[in-house]
């Protein structure tokens, strides 16, 4: 059993829709493979990291020059808690400060959270 499945299993919540960050790797590529496989529909929530003229974007330029708002995943994340969720669970990987972030908001949000470290 995979460390999402054992989560889901442990965490007793009954999914009807998953929300995901729609990252192309790691645990919310997971979640949506999970749904696909169980013909969970997905609420794809993405983060605009383009969008440099976003009024509260903090604008990063890379080594290469290319520029991008590092605080999309922040607005992301506040989306998805304020969009009708009713639980979290999360695979908090080392020291992600987008997970963490997403757990304090759900949290703040009254959702009900599982938290696997």
């Amino acid at each position: 059993m995979s460390t999402l499945e054992k989560a889901i299993a442990d965490s007793g919540f009954d999914i009807t829709e998953v929300y995901s960050g729609m990252e192309q790797s790691g645990v919310d590529a997971l979640g949506c493979e999970w749904a696909k496989m169980h013909n969970v529909p997905v609420r794809p929530f993405f983060a605009d990291w383009q969008d440099i003229w976003h009024p509260e974007a903090h604008v990063i330029t890379r080594p290469n020059g290319t520029k991008y708002d590092s605080t999309a995943g922040k607005r992301r994340n506040k989306l998805m808690a304020e969009s009708g969720a009713e639980a979290l669970i999360a695979i908090h990987v080392g020291n992600s400060p987008g997970t963490a972030h997403v757990i304090r908001l759900a949290q703040e949000k009254g959702l009900k959270v599982f938290v696997v470290r």
